[in-house]
């Protein structure tokens, strides 16, 4: 029976993922799933940023026995998935990544970090803040401005240059919905490109949040590769 490690995104904890990971049982997969450091009811590491998280995943396969296992990764799980496979090639069998987000330049930098201020968000889109306080409790405010820390170190380290994808030999299949207004088509090619073994595919009528994903199409999807 085939294993699969679903990986969250930013913001996200792995109950985001129990739709998916729902939907891949019933095909007779087995799903493995956790929350980073900082995320959900995890409490943070000194350091929040992608190399820990890659570490995380490595732990995660080593005591499950998992090496070789296929990974899901949404947003920026696929992006911790592509790190942890350029650096640790021997742990991953097969990437599939869903709105991973590639362009950091410093103008996608200081748009995506706008977006992130906690009390912004409490004061004109409560709905939100509240959503965040019940996945994460009272350290939502706190994930918030670590995450714009994590970009900014993302900008800074440029983890997955052409040259660093370029040495990537595991089969990949980046994925993207048609209507996310985060993630460009363009960007998204450009890593494609770069890869030796890629594949692409769109969702229709998905935007960037994976409750809008159609679960069972994106669950075939997976199925196939």
């Amino acid at each position: 029976m085939e294993n699969i490690v679903l990986l969250h995104a930013a913001l996200g904890s792995h109950q985001d993922m129990e739709p998916l990971a729902n939907a891949l049982k019933t095909k007779g997969i087995n799903t493995f799933s956790f929350s980073f450091s900082g995320h959900g009811n995890m409490p943070f590491k000194t350091e929040f940023n992608i190399e820990v998280f890659a570490q995380e995943l490595e732990d995660f396969i080593r005591s499950n026995h998992l090496q070789g296992t296929k990974i899901i990764g949404y947003s920026m799980g696929g992006f911790v998935a592509l790190h942890s496979a350029a650096t640790h090639p021997e742990l991953i069998g097969k990437i599939i990544t869903l709105g991973t987000k590639f362009n950091w330049s410093a103008e996608s930098l200081a748009l995506e970090t706008a977006r992130l201020n906690p009390e912004i968000i409490r004061q004109k889109v409560p709905a939100f803040a509240k959503v965040l306080e019940n996945k994460h409790g009272a350290h939502w405010q706190q994930l918030l401005i670590r995450t714009q820390a994590l970009m900014e170190d993302i900008h800074q380290k440029k983890y997955l240059k052409p040259t660093t994808l370029g040495n990537i030999q595991i089969p990949v299949r980046l994925g993207l919905g048609d209507n996310d207004q985060m993630v460009s088509y363009e960007e998204t090619k450009a890593v494609y490109t770069a890869l030796p073994n890629a594949q692409m595919y769109l969702l229709p009528g998905c935007k960037h949040a994976i409750e809008s994903a159609p679960i069972a199409l994106l669950a075939e999807i997976i199925q196939q590769h």
